[in-house]
């Protein structure tokens, strides 16, 4: 409502100009709480009946300001915009600023809300009363950079609680003067993370760690996710254990296979697990006219009333990544201008340096896929990523890192029976979500209703392919589609948490009067909802893995028998495995 949103607004543009951060967060406790989603459109309509906003379909994101985290340029001063009651109920004084050929345009890149390395985000003043467009103009029409918001409600907007919490996280970085540089120079969290304190690591007891090394020991591993040195990597160091794992990707033809999208899409097919169908394929410049003429006849002379996405089968974290829209005849010429623009400046591209020696040796190509739209209407689709270890999953991470870190949230294996790894374990559920958002809610019971379905479809993903540790990215919530695989990582930067198991009884009252940690979600006294970081975990049941697993395989038997043709990537085709054969 106009009260929270003013709120959040004031304490935005404390911290906007270096302002003390107690002054912030008191600006957001004095606010009433407020149920309502606080969402900004070009046309925003308040439902009389319910509690919610209801954006436009042509509605953005909040605009978030990306702020350089390093003390010499946190106190810039930029005026922020105070929020009125009037400029959030009042539609005009929002106006879209927009050309009608921009807000008609088909093509929407959806690539430009993630901050650049380092830097640090929050909402801003102005972006609470108006929506900020950016566009440009070239010779292929208007392109409109960014992604538009699905249809909001209470669902899956941000409530009051869960704008809270991101605001206190920030205010605990912003430095303040009584802090020394060295201090100020450790305030900031690693990029991409959460801004909030670190879970306590802790590896696993062996009767924690036996079912995962019983699992290793009849694994059959593919050659090329042998990791060389093994013994030089610190125990249950995860970061460096990733980074040797991505240095020696190079020349691995699965590791790059499952990295090239399209292969991917093909080999994922001869496995039976669903997935979004491809609409288009690129693998040639030359390919581009002829490939998007055809695709966008197709949609156009098949009435096809659904968004595409088109997206680079060889790049990473959202780059090159296109929505397209419903078409008709009179817009076919700026769209096939659009995309031919798009594929043409994104296929000279290759991965950054920090991605993977595979991911960055990849041939350049293109797909599209039809968009998908899950029933709880949160910006991004409802993903859950699923992290396979010797062949068992082990968790599955619905992650928003610093955008919205409340929302992070974990479902964990737990085995029914102790010391054994079944198909009828069950699965727990660790987050520090605030509550008081109903479309978290709803979120988190498809996830957790759908979780041994994708537990299964990862960890026969990852038998298939012979690989010791990966991550099965997968859609959820869709009722047209159901649940599908997005995509498939060899490693992952992201965090993961376990709770801590319960103290024994004994020691209840003892544990009791003990403070809590940092980062701690737990409020009963067996401190059962306690999270761990469990990174130092993971790293452990891989690198003690390694050497209980003497099933050893060349790449050849595993990539045969799903269809693949070729010996080096460079050479590589998918061919369709007979379904007898499968």
């Amino acid at each position: 409502d106009a009260d929270a949103a003013a709120a959040v607004a004031a304490a935005a543009a404390c911290m906007h100009v270096g302002g003390p951060p107690a002054a912030a967060v008191a600006a957001v406790a004095a606010a009433p709480a407020a149920p309502a989603a606080v969402a900004t459109s070009c046309k925003v309509r308040a439902a009389s009946a319910s509690p919610s906003l209801e954006v436009d379909h042509h509605a953005w994101p909040l605009q978030t300001h990306w702020v350089p985290k390093t003390p010499r340029l946190t106190n810039r001063t930029t005026a922020a915009v105070p929020v009125s009651p009037a400029s959030v109920s009042t539609p005009a004084a929002s106006p879209c600023r927009l050309s009608k050929s921009c807000v008609t345009s088909p093509v929407v890149w959806s690539n430009c809300h993630s901050p650049p390395l380092g830097w640090t985000s929050f909402i801003s003043a102005d972006a609470l009363t108006r929506q900020r467009h950016t566009h440009h103009h070239s010779q292929a029409g208007p392109v409109l950079r960014g992604q538009p918001a699905a249809r909001l409600s209470c669902t899956g907007g941000a409530s009051h609680a869960e704008l809270r919490a991101p605001l206190e996280a920030t205010a605990r970085q912003v430095p303040t003067a009584a802090q020394s540089p060295q201090q100020q120079t450790r305030a900031p969290a690693a990029a991409g993370k959460p801004a909030a304190f670190p879970a306590p690591a802790a590896a696993l007891c062996p009767e924690e760690l036996d079912p995962w090394l019983a699992a290793a020991r009849t694994f059959k591993m593919n050659t090329d996710f042998e990791v060389s040195n093994m013994e030089r990597i610190p125990a249950e160091d995860l970061p460096r254990l990733m980074a040797t794992m991505k240095t020696e990707s190079m020349g691995k033809p699965t590791i790059q296979a499952l990295a090239d999208k399209l292969l991917l899409s093909k080999i994922v097919d001869n496995l039976d697990i669903p997935q979004m169908p491809v609409l288009l394929s690129v693998q040639d410049v030359s390919d581009i006219k002829p490939e998007v003429a055809r695709f966008l006849d197709n949609r156009l002379s098949g009435g096809d009333a659904a968004e595409a996405v088109v997206k680079p089968t060889h790049l990473s974290n959202g780059e090159g990544v296109m929505c397209l829209r419903p078409i008709t005849s009179e817009e076919i010429e700026i769209t096939t201008k659009s995309l031919e623009t798009g594929l043409q400046k994104f296929m000279q591209k290759s991965a950054n340096e920090r991605e993977s020696e595979a991911l960055r040796s990849l041939r350049p190509g293109y797909i599209a896929q039809p968009r998908y739209r899950a029933t709880i209407a949160f910006r991004m689709p409802l993903e859950l990523r699923v992290l396979t270890l010797w062949g068992k999953a082990r968790v599955g991470t619905w992650w928003w890192g610093c955008e919205a870190p409340q929302r992070n949230a974990w479902i964990v294996r737990s085995p029914r029976r102790p010391g054994e790894l079944s198909d009828n374990d069950r699965w727990s559920l660790a987050h520090e979500h605030p509550g008081r958002n109903p479309g978290f809610d709803k979120a988190i019971a498809l996830f957790l209703h759908h979780m041994p379905e994708m537990a299964s479809a990862a960890e026969h993903l990852a038998a298939a392919v012979g690989a010791p540790l990966l991550r099965a990215d997968f859609f959820v919530g869709s009722t047209a589609w159901g649940v599908r695989l997005n995509e498939v990582a060899y490693g992952s930067g992201i965090e993961y948490r376990r709770h801590a198991p319960p103290v024994p009884t004994g020691l209840a009252a003892s544990a009791a009067s003990l403070p809590d940690l940092p980062g701690s979600a737990s409020t009963s006294s067996n401190c059962s909802g306690r999270l761990l970081d469990d990174a130092p975990a993971v790293a452990q049941i891989l690198q003690e893995g390694f050497r209980h697993c003497s099933a050893r395989l060349p790449a050849e038997n595993f990539l045969s028998r799903l269809g693949v043709r070729g010996h080096t990537y460079a050479e590589m085709s998918v061919e369709a495995v007979p379904r007898r054969l499968r």
